[in-house]
């Protein structure tokens, strides 16, 4: 039998992928989540806008140095192992329309308003962003 020791962890991440078709801001992503620029909520929306922008790499940069060590070998063979067709078409049209497409990860460990986004699965879509954010590991 063995016994962990040293420090176990709850925590959660959320990879996400987003698709730009306009300049990130915090009034795109609150109009992304469907709020208004005075709504209560508009905090979290900026919050939200903050780290994707912080956390946000070009997709196939994060393949090739992240996600290929865990034996996905291009952003394509990823997409299809951990994606629907769906999702894997829209970064495909993104891609060849010069789009920018980004994924990162968000985690329940950094404060309460990412620790909120982290838990749940959401994914949207305006004609400025596509944001999916399914992908949950716990």
């Amino acid at each position: 039998m063995k016994v962990r020791a040293d420090f176990v962890t709850n925590s959660s991440a959320t990879a996400f992928i987003l698709i730009k078709r306009a300049d990130l801001s915090p009034e795109g992503v609150r109009r992304l989540m469907g709020m208004h620029n005075d709504s209560p909520l508009a905090p979290i929306a900026d919050v939200l806008s903050e780290r994707l922008e912080e956390y946000g790499r070009p997709i196939d940069d994060v393949v090739r140095d992240t996600v290929k060590r865990h034996g996905a070998s291009d952003t394509e063979t990823y997409l299809k192992e951990n994606v629907s067709e769906e999702v894997a078409r829209k970064v495909a049209a993104a891609k060849e329309a010069g789009h920018s497409v980004e994924m990162g990860w968000l985690s329940s460990d950094v404060d309460e308003v990412e620790s909120f986004l982290c838990c749940e699965s959401f994914e949207l879509e305006n004609d400025d962003y596509y944001l999916n954010a399914v992908a949950c590991y716990w």
